[in-house]
């Protein structure tokens, strides 16, 4: 909590987050996030997308 609590003074500029969004657009995720025993049991994924 520490770490995140000067969070909301950050500010970026147009150009940063368009950097920042192109950067993580052209990330490829792959694999599930956890294995799914784990999964299964924790039910912690967010709903897919609609």
């Amino acid at each position: 909590m520490i770490e995140n609590i000067g969070g909301p003074g950050v500010s970026f500029t147009a150009t940063e987050l368009a950097d920042l969004n192109a950067s993580l657009a052209a990330t490829e995720i792959r694999g599930a996030r956890l294995p799914d025993a784990v999964q299964a049991f924790s039910d912690v994924e967010a709903p897919a997308k609609l």
